[in-house]
């Protein structure tokens, strides 16, 4: 006897049976006919269609209608008198609800009609008169038309068939089935009895995913050959939280990128956009490249140059990443291609970078280019420029001398797009020739919507599924996610464009309350059915949202709970291996670091971040930005300043001129201008119009400050910019200090500071976190030591702020600028006098370079104070450290970090 068809509602279902192996299965059995319904009518219709069973139009795919409508909609409508209006997003809501008419037979519509509907009714004829005239057809019409011959007896089917996982079913298919005879099977895996469902409240979202995911975990634990279920009605909305959970609870041991496509114990039903997988996220980057090539962002070239999915990835990824450092470092933040290449060719950048093939690619690219500038062209023609410009840049392998091979998973992506790719070529007679950046827009759109699935490896245990592909599956134990009264029951969603009156009369789904409470409540009860053990969940909070529980169940007191605080999902059932990391290896006798001050301050604020980055040489980025940056402006200040104290060499000589009319704007506005040709021989030449403002800015900026200059007592400018050597214990430090004067036979030492200063009470502390003026003065006293220190200052040089900040042996030394025993809070109150605060510095200072030395690396730390200018800041981990003060991770014992000086 022939096996039955089963024509079930979902794709998933369908998979499900045909890879099920039956209770009493012999060493070979028949694979079950198990067809997802919309799937086998499709497949049936073009049968049919070759046979001559119906008419032979060409189907239009869901892409080709879409545009169709697009033209539709765009056509009866003046876009200049609606500038807003959203054609695209109008056409999906017209394809829906042209949909929806032919499936429920809405034939007969009422007389009085929204401006919507009366619209919609004008496009749908001038939709189906464009079908006609251009011999098209679209799928929901060929389903009706693939009933309509079953019906008449001139389409018959040889085997029985069965409608498998239904809740209910819409007036085509109740049609279909009474054509075909066929019977329902509403629970194809077997019934089971419902019991009573535990419905449990968690406190938000998170809670609610680890507490799946642990009873998940929970449940394989004690029966490792079930078949689990976690159901989300949003599943979209929670996917990346519950992957993360699922990974950590049941592979901890598959992190790094080379267990990526290792077959995991669970499974989503939801794929992602093809869009946002890596390799065609790659393709879409090189073709809006090739669209706008003197007019691309810092990172996004950032983003394309660390991409292993083009040119030769495999030789070139370390020299990549220097092209990218260096671009970020003197190029600006809008650049063209044209430009990398040149940098890239500089023999200064050349002798370091070893990227020929990628430079190559880019100059193809940037040849090819010209193409896309070009006069409109057809889709198909598109379609072999963009394979084109994907080979001239080496894409996933073409054209690359030396690439790695494809995964799995990318070779199926990389399939996918190209699937892509000749869908749009087939739109010529729809779309027409249109420019590249349209080209663009539509593979964007499509990539966006294509939902890709890379085929699942293995036997997954846990299965992730949303609610409507959760119909007609069985598990020995279910999860029901998101029942909060948000989600459950669905809120109404009619299609604006068909009348809602009409919509409600005949039961659509989403066009009424009434029909969303009853779908909800079938599907409650068959999800009851699905499982021997069935729990219900919800959160009360999502973000700053607060949610209650659907007003279809009651609130459970007891259940499944989240996991317990102090519980990592990752250490479960795990022995974890302690590595004392607190010290690194000691300083050699020969080995050289640079850092000056800013090692020691590192050191003192955090040992560890001083050896990541003085000693491991590691180091953040820059970041891109427009304009100038805190870091140039600053630059332009001290230079500034440099070339006007070298010129002007005392207040006597400042008061000269500030009193001849005229004369002090001029030296400012000349050292201005000389500052910014420093600049611009160092880097390139700034914008007409950026660079006036930057001579405003500056000019107000030193007005500002030497009004504060003047003010103070005498004083001559001994040195500028001076460099000393010094050695601190075992370190020895470069030193350029900012400015020396002279005042009353002692010295001043000033650090100009175009932002916050830092505090000088740390100057008083056991680790003195802000030592750059304490060590300016110990290098000084120890160069000269017959000179008095008089004053250490910052200049603080920022409008409207500019004053003297620091520390002096006496009260108003400079002006407003208070002496060591004044000063509010009496920190320095136990050191007698300003040598034996020198001491302290000495001895600090020392200890602190002695640590560095030892190789001292611990994350001991005070807080968050001193880190904001840490560029190492992720290594800290300090994120973990905090989630173990909240007791969401166990910190294991040993863990390697000196204890924090105070918990945070």
């Amino acid at each position: 006897m022939t096996s039955p068809i089963i024509l079930c509602a979902t794709n998933r279902l369908a998979q499900t049976l045909r890879s099920a192996i039956p209770e009493h299965a012999a060493a070979v059995w028949n694979t079950p006919q198990a067809f997802a319904l919309e799937a086998w009518m499709d497949q049936l219709g073009e049968e049919a269609m070759l046979s001559g069973v119906i008419s032979a139009a060409i189907l239009l795919d869901a892409f080709a209608e879409k545009l169709l409508w697009q033209q539709v909609i765009a056509d009866s409508i003046n876009l200049d008198d609606t500038p807003l209006f959203d054609i695209a997003a109008m056409a999906v809501k017209a394809a829906d609800a042209y949909a929806i008419a032919r499936i429920w037979a809405l034939d007969s519509w009422p007389d009085a009609m929204s401006r919507e509907a009366q619209l919609f009714a004008q496009w749908r004829m001038e939709f189906q008169r464009r079908l006609g005239e251009n011999g098209w057809t679209v799928a929901v019409d060929r389903r009706e038309a693939v009933v309509g011959a079953l019906e008449q007896g001139a389409l018959r089917m040889r085997s029985r068939v069965v409608f498998a996982g239904f809740n209910e079913l819409n007036p085509l298919h109740q049609r279909l089935r009474a054509a075909l005879d066929a019977t329902m099977l509403a629970s194809p895996m077997g019934n089971q009895s419902a019991g009573a469902p535990t419905v449990i409240a968690f406190q938000d979202v998170g809670a609610e995913c680890r507490a799946a995911v642990r009873w998940a975990g929970t449940q394989l634990a004690t029966n490792p050959s079930w078949r689990i279920g976690i159901v989300v009605p949003d599943l979209s909305s929670v996917r990346d939280h519950l992957e993360h959970e699922l990974e950590h609870a049941l592979h901890p041991e598959l992190a790094g990128p080379a267990f990526a496509e290792h077959p995991r114990r669970y499974n989503f039903s939801l794929g992602r956009a093809l869009a946002d997988t890596p390799i065609v996220a790659c393709a879409l980057q090189l073709l809006g490249f090739a669209n706008d090539m003197d007019e691309i962002e810092q990172p996004v070239l950032t983003s394309l140059l660390l991409n292993p999915y083009w040119s030769d990835s495999v030789n070139e990824t370390d020299a990549r990443s220097v092209l990218d450092a260096q671009v970020r470092r003197r190029l600006r933040r809008h650049l063209s291609v044209a430009q990398v290449v040149t940098l890239a060719s500089r023999p200064s950048v050349q002798a370091r970078l070893a990227c020929p093939m990628a430079l190559q690619h880019l100059s193809q690219l940037l040849h090819h280019a010209a193409i896309c500038a070009g006069e409109a062209r057809l889709p198909s023609e598109w379609a072999q420029v963009v394979r084109a410009l994907l080979h001239a840049a080496g894409w996933a392998g073409s054209g690359a001398r030396e690439c790695r091979t494809l995964s799995s998973h990318e070779y199926q992506a990389r399939e996918a797009w190209s699937e892509l790719l000749d869908r749009f070529a087939r739109a010529d007679q729809i779309i027409g020739a249109l420019p590249f950046s349209q080209v663009l827009a539509h593979l964007h759109a499509l990539c966006g919507e294509r939902m890709f699935q890379p085929q699942t490896r293995g036997t997954p245990s846990v299965h992730v599924v949303g609610m409507l592909e959760s119909t007609g599956l069985h598990f020995d134990a279910l999860w029901v996610m998101g029942m909060h009264d948000g989600a459950w029951p669905p809120a109404p969603a009619p299609n604006p464009l068909i009348p809602v009156a009409l919509q409600r009369s005949h039961g659509i789904p989403n066009s009424c309350a009434a029909v969303q409470l009853a779908y909800a409540r079938t599907i409650l009860r068959r999800l009851q059915c699905q499982a021997p053990v069935v729990h219900f969940s919800c959160a009360l909070m999502n973000g700053s949202q607060e949610l209650r529980h659907s007003p279809l169940f009651v609130l459970a007191t007891d259940g499944p709970t989240a996991a317990p605080v102090g519980t990592t999902p990752a250490r479960w059932g795990m022995a974890l291996e302690c590595l004392d990391d607190a010290a690194g290896p000691a300083l050699q006798e020969n080995e050289r670091v640079r850092g000056g001050v800013s090692l020691l301050r590192a050191q003192a604020v955090c040992p560890a971040w001083a050896f990541y980055q003085y000693r491991l040489g590691a180091a953040a980025l820059e970041r891109p930005q427009a304009g100038l940056g805190a870091q140039e402006r600053g630059t332009l200040v001290h230079d500034a300043l440099e070339w006007f104290w070298n010129q002007v060499d005392s207040r006597q000589a400042l008061a000269d001129l500030a009193a001849a009319p005229g004369a002090l704007d001029l030296q400012i506005h000349a050292a201005v201008i000389a500052s910014l040709e420093a600049y611009e021989a160092r880097s390139d030449a700034m914008p007409a119009g950026a660079r006036e403002l930057e001579v405003l800015r500056l000019t107000r900026l030193l007005r500002e400050w030497l009004q504060a200059e003047i003010c103070r007592a005498d004083f001559v400018v001994l040195e500028c910019e001076r460099e000393l050597k010094h050695q601190i214990g075992p370190v020895a430090l470069t030193l350029r200090i900012d400015r020396i004067d002279q005042q009353d036979g002692k010295l001043v030492v000033i650090d100009y500071k175009t932002g916050t200063p830092g505090s000088i009470h740390t100057w008083a502390a056991t680790r003195i976190i802000e030592p750059q003026l304490p060590i300016y003065a110990l290098a000084l006293s120890n160069t000269t030591p017959t000179v008095q220190i008089g004053a250490l200052v910052y200049g603080k040089v920022r409008l409207g702020e500019s004053r003297f900040l620091g520390l002096s042996a006496t009260d108003n030394f400079v002006d407003r600028v208070r002496g060591m025993h004044h000063v509010r809070g009496a920190p320095f109150a136990a050191f007698a006098d300003w040598e034996a605060l020198q001491v302290h510095w000495q001895e600090r200072i020392e200890a602190v370079a002695d640590e560095f030395a030892r190789g001292m690396a611990g994350v001991s730390i005070d807080g968050m104070n001193g880190l904001d200018y840490c560029e190492v800041l992720p290594l800290l981990r300090l994120s973990e450290r905090e989630a173990y003060r909240m007791g969401l991770l166990n910190e294991p014992v040993g863990h390697g970090n000196q204890p924090s000086r105070q918990e945070f």
